[in-house]
């Protein structure tokens, strides 16, 4: 498998289970179940991408640039100005 959406590494925010093999997948949910400390990480570090990636003001920022207003402000970025 080549795509992922995750962070900078597969098993970083997710794990990779080819599509169609439900071996592989009932596997996977296992480890989920028995590793506490990898269902925390995937869960901290998923929780940051999201926040990162999200935030309201990020995606306003993103969303103007797609239709060519690099240079417009949200409401709440002309209030913190």
């Amino acid at each position: 498998m080549d795509i992922f959406f995750g962070g900078r590494s597969p098993n970083e925010t997710t794990l990779l289970v080819e599509p169609g093999n439900a071996e592989e997948l009932a596997s996977q949910m296992t480890k989920l179940i028995d590793d506490e400390v990898l269902t925390k990480r995937l869960g901290k570090n998923g929780k940051k991408l999201y926040l990162k990636r999200y935030q309201k003001k990020t995606v306003i920022r993103k969303t103007l640039s797609i239709y060519g207003f690099e240079g417009a402000q949200s409401k709440d970025q002309k209030k913190a100005a």
